[in-house]
């Protein structure tokens, strides 16, 4: 693009992106006459003419937005490539309903699981072992991780720290450019250059929560996790994380 852009400085170019590929290029755009537009995520009522346009039905919109709300920001079904796989599940659920004993845990599985099927699907064709549950799992212990140590985002040389201290054949698996390349571009990761993030804030809780399920015995892990041991009370970081795995475990 920009060889062509060097080439032909007449032509009017329209370029779309996500914002973290836009944080990693930024230099590069800043040295040409770019004017940049951002569209933001879907408005609730934009939300519900989607999911009415969709065949679903009200009572069934009104349930996935309440059981999905947040007060603190956005819903994951305001964005768009979400509110297409939430439209997915539902319609392959026999009675296209979503029933009263669905979770944000399932719902979260399902929207965090199938984009790690797309983005294997796209890989179709390359001599390259996709490794997707190995991805699963290291996404899991890394969210966990963060969740810890209360970041959203990650070094990426604070992220080959994480592999070398991983004890465990995953880490063996992880070795390499090109699997630590298809980790940060096919799973749920978002790479802005030096620092990486997960997609959306909820998938890192999410699965932060099923790490802990896999390390057992619940109550007493959570408890050294999440409580302040001066004050005896829950740090507020931690709130979603144990509203997923209210929801595994009641």
């Amino acid at each position: 693009i920009k060889s062509f852009m060097d080439k032909f400085d007449k032509v009017i170019i329209f370029i779309s992106c996500r914002r973290h590929h836009f944080t990693k290029h930024e230099t590069i755009f800043s040295e040409y006459d770019f004017r940049f537009i951002r569209i933001f995520p879907f408005t609730i009522q934009q939300v519900n003419d989607y999911l009415t346009t969709s065949s679903i039905p009200k009572d069934t919109i009104d349930s996935v937005l309440q059981l999905l709300s947040r007060r603190d920001s956005d819903m994951i079904i305001q964005t768009p490539r979400y509110l297409s796989l939430l439209t997915k599940y539902i319609k392959e659920k026999p009675d296209k309903r979503i029933d009263e004993t669905i979770t944000r845990a399932e719902l979260f599985e399902f929207f965090i699981y199938r984009k790690l099927d797309i983005e294997s699907e796209k890989l179709s064709g390359l001599e390259i072992d996709y490794h997707k549950d190995v991805f699963k799992r290291v996404l899991e212990k890394l969210a966990l991780i963060m969740e810890i140590y209360q970041r959203n985002e990650l070094s990426k040389d604070d992220l080959i720290t994480f592999f070398d201290d991983i004890k465990s054949n995953l880490a063996l698996v992880m070795q390499g450019r090109i699997m630590l390349n298809l980790f940060l571009k096919k799973s749920v990761l978002k790479d802005s250059g030096d620092r990486i993030e997960f997609d959306n804030t909820e998938f890192q809780e999410y699965l932060a929560a099923k790490e802990i399920r896999r390390l057992g015995k619940n109550k007493r892990i959570v408890f050294e996790l999440v409580v302040e041991p001066k004050i005896k009370e829950i740090l507020p970081s931690w709130f979603n994380t144990i509203q997923f795995l209210i929801d595994m475990d009641i």
